[in-house]
């Protein structure tokens, strides 16, 4: 909130201190016979001097940012630094806000923030060393201002675009606020209750039929009986110059379609068009944030968008031009995604970079057959199986031209055999606990038939044998978890002692519950209130759960307790009074949608101690 100092040089202790002792000192010599001189009051703290001893002469006064707080600085005095306070009740303690370093200027100063409104501050200043000595307070008198309502304006700019701005007031006394475009208070007039502190009323004023850069002041105030504040200035500058934009702001367009994104404060209605000539004829449209499908010219070359709005202040602005450059496509990147440059599959990854709105990819350099296609900053490109080098061909156009052919090569190597995982497929939610038959297809590449070898892993991280080769299955026994799981099945092709793998991931879920406390085995007093504690969730997709429930047994008396909560869920249970020590037996249950799950540990009994 104030401006710290961040330096603290040291210096010998203050010379105000050893001038009122040594001033002390002369007065207990021995009596001269002349007449001594008049004294020198060089000491700016002396409160026998030309000031009274007030040598900083503390000022404050309220600025837009706050409250300044000034005070003049005494030179070669061994002032090393300056220690500032605040109160705002005449008879409260006060309470240090900042310090500031000393230095050789005449004035120094700080800014308060944000002061309560409609009260008064006072402010101390003293001068320090770095023995301690520090000014007397007698000798650092308060400066003190009074602060009037605080006022904001619309979003708090000193520029308005429109004529009925919301403006909000914060007060800390005060029955009653006024507020006008005058000092007298009369023209423009609006009253209003003062509310509480902390606060803020709102209300929409009228500024008024204006001009484009008038500038004038609000001023408001707030009274209790006759009672007033200071009055709040609060300068403002009409400033109505709409500025409309390209939705996202690009350098370039690639469309000949675009989209405007336009500011309606203070607008009644606007017009565009393509030219300023034609924005005298162009027809005027109600105010709206976004215009759609504003029809550029369909010509490659740099062009203008005009605008012009008619505003709530009683006057039209003038006509306003936006820049709009079509993207010539001179600038194209086409990027075959490789690593090294090559692949062992037939689908190869694609980056572009282009302001474009079609693109087409082809292995052949005259794109035989080859249709346009929305342009996307990714995709893939199938290439033909035949192993070797690929050069891949790439063109864009948008609305306005097309690009020159880019090209980027690849080198094709490949695989032996491929394998796929059939069912299940990738992202698929598969339920826990069941038995799944997971089905895929292999082949030996390049006329080699069937492979050798095909294997499973079911996301443990070991391979099992399946059923068959070319078209193979493996039964699966899904586990069950405590939550939903992702699994990443993996399937292994074996020819001539070359692999290819495969991977699926899968969303494993079940409806499961889990108690947590008490432990499994754990040893429990009798007569004692014991917590029990645990988790459940439901399947994905499926019913909500419906309740758990908890039942003890193995005692001389069964328990059925209803826990609360669901996902967490929790539960009481008094156990009863023991003569030895007896075995139980804890099931937890978790209900929903008609299906049922359950966890069970065992625990012991024994008499209480």
């Amino acid at each position: 909130m104030l401006n710290h100092r961040t330096t603290r040089t040291r210096t010998l202790g203050l010379a105000l201190l050893a001038a009122l002792s040594l001033a002390a000192a002369l007065a207990i010599l021995p009596g001269c016979e002349s007449t001594p001189a008049e004294p020198e009051y060089d000491n700016p703290f002396d409160p026998n001097g030309p000031n009274g001893g007030d040598a900083l002469q503390v000022t404050a006064k309220v600025t837009i940012l706050g409250i300044s707080v000034g005070w003049t600085q005494p030179q070669d005095m061994g002032i090393t630094y300056y220690r500032i306070s605040h109160r705002d009740d005449p008879d409260g303690a006060w309470e240090e806000i900042g310090e500031k370093d000393h230095t050789t200027a005449e004035f120094n100063s700080i800014t308060y923030e944000d002061p309560a409104p409609t009260k008064t501050h006072y402010f101390q200043v003293q001068a320090r060393d770095d023995l301690g000595n520090f000014s007397l307070t007698g000798y650092a008198t308060p400066g003190s201002v009074d602060v009037g309502p605080w006022v904001q304006v619309a979003s708090g700019s000193r520029n308005i675009a429109t004529r009925y701005p919301e403006v909000r007031f914060w007060v800390t006394a005060g029955e009653s606020l006024r507020a006008a475009l005058d000092t007298l208070f009369t023209d423009g007039l609006v009253e209003l209750a003062a509310g509480t502190p902390d606060d803020t009323d709102s209300i929409v004023y009228d500024l008024g039929l204006r001009v484009d850069g008038d500038q004038f002041s609000l001023y408001s105030l707030a009274y209790t009986g006759i009672d007033v504040s200071n009055t709040t200035v609060t300068p403002l500058t009409v400033k109505f110059e709409p500025a409309f934009v390209v939705v996202d702001t690009p350098a370039t367009v690639a469309t000949l379609l675009v989209d405007l994104l336009v500011p309606t404060e203070g607008v009644l209605q606007m017009k565009f068009a393509n030219s300023e000539a034609d924005l005298a004829a162009a027809p005027w449209m109600p105010p709206a944030g976004l215009v759609e499908d504003f029809p550029l010219l369909d010509s490659a070359n740099p062009q203008k968008i005009w605008g012009q709005f008619d505003g709530d202040f009683g006057f039209i602005s003038e006509a306003i031009d936006l820049d709009v450059t079509p993207d010539p496509l001179t600038d194209v990147q086409f990027v075959i995604d490789l690593t090294d440059g090559t692949t062992s599959v037939t689908t190869v990854p694609i980056i572009s970079r282009a302001v474009a709105t079609e693109m087409r990819i082809s292995e052949s350099p005259d794109f035989s057959a080859v249709p346009w296609v929305d342009y996307a900053d990714t995709t893939t490109y199938q290439i033909t199986p035949e192993p070797g080098t690929k050069i891949l061909h790439a063109q864009y156009r948008n609305d306005f031209v097309q690009s020159s052919f880019r090209v980027d090569t690849l080198y094709y190597i490949p695989e032996p055999a491929e394998i796929a995982i059939l069912d299940p497929v990738e992202g698929q939610v598969i339920r826990g606990g069941a038995t799944y038959l997971v089905q895929g297809s292999s082949a030996g590449l390049m006329g080699q038939g069937s492979v050798d070898t095909v294997q499973f892993d079911p996301g443990e991280g070991g391979y099992r044998d399946v059923v068959g080769l070319d078209d193979w299955t493996y039964e699966w026994s899904v586990p069950a978890y405590l939550s939903d799981t992702n699994v990443t099945l993996r399937a292994r092709a074996v020819l001539d002692g070359s692999e290819v793998v495969t991977t699926t991931s899968v969303t494993v879920t079940q409806l499961a519950i889990r108690i947590d406390a008490p432990l499994d085995g754990a040893q429990l007093s009798g007569d004692t209130e014991v917590e029990i504690t645990g988790r459940a969730v439901s399947v994905i997709d499926g019913a909500a759960i419906d309740s758990v429930t908890v039942d003890i047994t193995g005692l001389t008396e069964d328990y059925h307790l209803k826990a609360s909560g669901t996902s967490e869920w929790t539960t009481t249970w008094t156990t009863p009074t023991m003569t030895a020590i007896m075995d139980a037996v804890l099931t937890a249950r978790v209900y929903a949608g008609g299906e049922v799950a359950g966890d069970e540990i065992n625990v012991t009994v024994a008499p209480q101690k």
